[in-house]
C-alpha cells in the first residue's frame, strides 16, 4: 500500500471549526476546539492520510467509524483511555471500537491512516466535477425532471411530507427548482439551495414563470449549509444523493438545520441490489460526477446515529422517461453520446436489462425507468 505524503506547505490545511464535519458536530466539543487537519490523501477508494494539528486540551468524544485506523503521535500528547500517549506512540483502533481523546497541555500533532477515505470532506476533484456537470445540464435540467416527476409524483411528495401552511421548507441541492416551485403554494416559504449557479439561475427563471414569490435562492454547500441550527421545519433533498462520496455528512447538515419535531426528506433513485453495479457504471459514463446510486436497503439505513426516528420509505417509478431526455443532460469523457445511445438501444432490443434502466422500446423510442425511494425522517428532540 503506497500513500502519497506531501510537505506541510503543500497541504490545504483548514481550521476545523470551519469544516462541514457533519455527524463529527457531535463527537468534538466546540467549546474546546482548535485545531487544523489537511488530507495527505483521500481517495474515493483507497487508502486516507490525515493530518491533524490540535490545540491545548481539545476533546474528542467517544464515537467509532466503520473501518480500523491508526493513530501516531508526532509531536505533544494524547490523553487516551486513562493513559499519556507521547510523541512516537501509536494506537490500533479496530472497526466499530468507540474511542475517545484529549490533547496534552501542548496540544498535539498527529497522523490518522484508515482503509478507506472519510468523505465528509468533499475532495476538491469531486465538487469540481460536480460544478462543471450541472453548468453544462442546467439548461435541458429542467425537462429531465420534468419528464420524470408529473402531477401525480408531487402530489404523493407532498402528502408523504404531511405539509403544513405554516412549513418553513429547506430545498437541498435544488437545481432548477422544480421541487421548491411544487411545494411553495402549499407552504409559508421555500428557500433552494444549490452549489450551481447555472441552476440557480434557471430556477430564477421557473420562479418568474409561475409567479411564486414565497421562495428565495441561495448558493451555498449541502456539506455546509448556511443557516443556523433549528432553521426550518422540513428539510427536503432530491436527486442529489448519487452525486455524493459520501451523503451521510449531507444529511447530518440537514438535520441540524431541522428544528425537533420537523421532517428530513430524500428522494433519490435507487436500483435494486442486483442492477446496482451495473447502473452506476452506465451512469458515471453518462455523468462524469455521479458516484453511487443507494440502494433501498441503503437508503434506509442512511440516517443511522443521527438525532431521527426510523424513516418512512416510499417506493416508486419514474416510468417510461424518454432517452432523448436522459441524453440531453449528458456530457460524457469516455465515450460518445451515439455510443451511449447504442447500448440502450440493444439493451431495449434484448430484453436483458443489463444496464439496469429498464430500457424498452415503445413506438420506436427508446424509454427508461427509474426506481426511486422517498425517505422520511422526523428529528428527535
Amino acid at each position: 500500500m503506497t500513500i502519497r505524503v506531501h510537505a506541510p506547505d503543500q497541504l490545504a490545511w483548514r481550521r476545523i471549526g470551519d469544516i462541514p464535519m457533519g455527524w463529527m458536530r457531535d463527537h468534538i466539543d466546540p467549546t474546546e476546539l482548535e485545531g487544523h487537519l489537511a488530507f495527505h490523501e483521500a481517495g474515493d477508494d483507497g487508502p486516507q492520510l490525515m493530518e491533524m494539528r490540535l490545540n491545548a486540551r481539545t476533546l474528542v468524544a467517544p464515537h467509532s467509524h466503520d473501518d480500523p485506523e491508526i493513530f501516531y503521535v508526532v509531536e505533544g500528547s494524547l490523553h487516551w483511555g486513562g493513559r499519556a500517549l507521547e510523541a512516537g506512540g501509536s494506537m490500533f483502533i479496530p472497526a466499530g471500537e468507540p474511542y475517545s481523546f484529549r490533547a496534552g497541555e501542548q496540544g498535539a500533532r498527529l497522523l490518522n491512516v484508515r482503509s478507506r477515505a472519510d468523505h465528509s470532506f468533499v475532495p476538491v476533484e469531486q465538487k469540481a466535477q460536480v460544478l462543471d456537470q450541472f453548468s453544462r445540464q442546467a439548461e435541458g435540467y429542467g425537462r429531465l425532471t420534468g419528464a420524470m416527476a408529473g402531477v401525480d409524483r408531487s402530489a404523493a411528495f407532498r402528502a408523504q411530507v404531511g405539509l403544513a401552511p405554516e412549513d418553513e421548507v429547506l430545498d437541498v441541492c435544488c437545481g432548477t427548482g422544480a421541487m421548491a416551485l411544487s411545494l411553495a403554494p402549499h407552504v409559508a416559504h421555500v428557500t433552494g439551495l444549490d452549489l450551481t449557479p447555472a441552476m440557480l439561475e434557471q430556477a430564477r427563471g421557473a420562479q418568474e414563470r409561475s409567479g411564486c414569490d414565497n421562495v428565495d435562492w441561495v448558493e451555498g454547500d449541502a456539506f455546509a449549509l448556511p443557516f443556523a441550527d433549528t432553521s426550518f421545519s422540513l428539510v427536503v433533498c432530491g436527486a442529489a444523493f448519487h452525486h455524493m462520496l459520501d451523503p451521510r455528512p449531507a444529511l447530518a447538515e440537514m438535520v441540524r438545520v431541522c428544528r425537533p419535531g420537523g421532517r428530513v426528506a430524500v428522494r433519490d433513485v435507487t436500483p435494486a441490489p442486483e442492477k446496482s453495479a451495473a447502473y452506476d457504471r452506465m451512469e458515471r459514463m453518462r455523468d462524469t460526477s455521479h458516484v453511487h446510486a443507494l440502494t433501498p436497503g441503503e437508503m434506509a439505513h442512511l440516517g443511522t446515529g443521527l438525532p431521527l426516528d426510523p424513516p418512512m420509505l416510499n417506493a416508486s417509478v419514474a416510468a417510461d422517461v424518454p432517452l432523448d431526455a436522459v441524453l440531453a443532460t449528458s456530457f460524457p469523457v469516455t465515450c460518445t453520446i451515439d455510443e451511449i445511445r447504442a447500448l440502450f438501444l440493444a439493451d431495449a432490443r434484448n430484453g436483458e436489462d443489463a444496464l439496469g434502466f429498464d430500457a424498452r422500446l415503445i413506438e420506436g423510442e427508446v424509454r427508461v425507468s427509474y426506481p426511486q425511494t422517498t425517505a422520511i425522517w422526523v428529528r428527535r428532540a
